[in-house]
């Protein structure tokens, strides 16, 4: 129905994001990674949709980029697993990271999430290994560029926030992960907050 809505955020925490476009403001859930990944208030932004309609319920989620969004719906087809546990999930840990934690059979990782218990991470992992993307060789990707950007003279800490932005507005335009893109952009970033 919507893909995505791009607008200006007239509000954001870590659970609610409006966002006004052609003179509606849209009330959307998020989680605290979108709201990591979004702009300030009065600042443009693209936001990935999905309407979720119960008989008692409809509501509106908003995801920082396509990935987040298609790990969501992958979540949300686990039996008793259900939008709020989701969007704990995505708050508490990145896509990747939730990704990477699936495919490698890590329970103990997403049983770290406040309300999801150890059997729920079993669960999800049943359900959902071998069946997501792998999230590794992008994972391989970042940590060679926070080693590279380390090699420059950045500290361990700016270099792995950099190339997480960078990895996000990849995400945000086409989902692609070019090396030499993400370095670039990295390096934009660095350079811009010193």
């Amino acid at each position: 129905m919507y893909n995505s809505l791009t607008g200006t955020v007239t509000f954001k925490d870590r659970e609610r994001l409006h966002l006004t476009l052609a003179g509606v403001e849209w009330d959307l859930a998020i989680s605290g990674s979108t709201a990591d990944g979004l702009p300030e208030r009065g600042s443009e932004a693209k936001v990935f949709t999905f309407l979720y309609h119960r008989e008692d319920a409809m509501r509106l989620y908003g995801f920082a980029s396509a990935a987040e969004r298609e790990l969501f719906l992958n979540l949300l087809q686990v039996n008793g697993v259900g939008p709020r546990l989701i969007m704990r999930m995505l708050s508490a840990a990145t896509e990747r990271d939730i990704r990477a934690a699936v495919q490698a059979g890590d329970a103990d990782a997403l049983a770290r999430v406040p309300g999801l218990g150890a059997k729920s991470a079993q669960k999800i992992i049943l359900a959902l290994r071998g069946k997501l993307p792998a999230a590794q060789a992008a994972a391989g990707v970042e940590t060679e560029l926070v080693k590279a950007l380390t090699g420059m003279g950045f500290s361990q800490r700016e270099a792995a926030k950099a190339v997480a932005a960078a990895v996000q507005a990849s995400d945000r335009q086409d989902g692609a992960h070019d090396e030499a893109f993400l370095l670039r952009a990295a390096i934009q970033l660095l350079g811009a907050s010193r």
